[in-house]
């Protein structure tokens, strides 16, 4: 499964681990899902996108813009959620920066990382050393 929402720390983080070829429609669909519905939105402390997996990554900028739309809606219901992106790959790291860019009304706390490792590091600093996520 190319997408996959993995709920984390009792429901208080979402993880979205992507792999292999990854699409536009399956990406933007897998998250949109994780903001629904908003009574889980408002129990999440943070989420954590993982790109570790993947091999290709398929966007144009009207499906950065549109996952952006998505997300921004999302942040709005509930601003105290941070959100860290792993993205070790420097193609999908350039697709990602390029979503920071139009994600300027995001009102949640995000980070870019290179690793999972600094992800769950930013996050601990963020939120407490207690997160295990799983």
């Amino acid at each position: 499964m190319p997408v996959e929402n993995i709920t984390a720390d009792n429901g208080s983080g979402i993880i979205t681990r992507c792999s292999g070829v990854l699409g536009a429609d399956e990406f933007i669909r897998a998250i949109g899902e994780r903001y629904t519905p908003d009574s889980v939105l408002q129990k999440v402390c943070y989420y954590i996108t993982d790109h570790t997996g993947v091999v290709q990554f398929d966007m144009t900028t009207d499906d950065i813009i549109r996952l952006t739309e998505i997300t921004t809606a999302a942040s709005k219901s509930n601003p105290r959620i941070f959100l860290a992106s792993v993205v070790p790959s420097d193609s999908s790291f350039g697709l990602v920066r390029m979503w920071h860019g139009y994600a300027y009304e995001l009102a949640w706390q995000s980070r870019l990382c290179r690793s999972r490792e600094e992800a769950e590091q930013w996050l601990r600093e963020k939120l407490g050393p207690e997160l295990t996520f799983v």
